[in-house]
């Protein structure tokens, strides 16, 4: 085998384990309003995890916990995009390993104590929140806004 061959063959292998982000765009159509549901995604199967981008057009309430997935150490991330005027309620609690990117003109409205391990960040819109988070980076970026009422960026710090 020339080594021109070997770099393919390790290319293709490579490439095989390689895993594609899906984009879920939420349409309400399962019976139950849960985030696991496939059929509130439109799509044959799944929902979104972290690496996906969960896409909302229209305002939704979500009371189930889920975990969002990922891996330690990673910077895998579920980007989840609300319409202007769409708020989505998450009155669950997410866990997983990864983290939360909110995108669009809408708002996020996170009402549990979420232990999700990963960052989160708003962009551009507001995040609404009446959750805690014990351990991981929060950042608002261009224009983004976030809280409701009082914030606590870091209640245990004395300084």
């Amino acid at each position: 085998m020339t080594v021109r061959s070997l770099v393919l063959a390790l290319a293709a292998v490579a490439v095989g384990d390689v895993v594609q982000a899906t984009e879920y765009t939420w349409t309400g159509g399962g019976e139950d309003g849960r985030w696991t549901d496939p059929k509130n995604w439109g799509v044959g199967s799944g929902c979104p995890v972290a690496g996906d981008t969960a896409n909302f057009d229209a305002s939704a309430t979500i009371t189930e916990s889920f975990s969002l997935g990922g891996e330690t150490g990673t910077s895998d991330v579920l980007t989840i995009v609300t319409a202007k005027g769409a708020t989505l309620t998450l009155s669950g609690a997410v866990s997983g390993e990864g983290g939360i990117r909110k995108t669009g003109d809408g708002s996020l409205d996170l009402r549990a104590d979420n232990p999700f391990k990963g960052d989160f960040t708003t962009q551009g819109t507001t995040a609404l929140t009446t959750s805690s988070r014990e351990s991981s980076i929060v950042t608002v970026r261009n224009g983004g806004a976030l809280g409701r009422g009082k914030v606590w960026i870091d209640p245990d710090d004395t300084a």
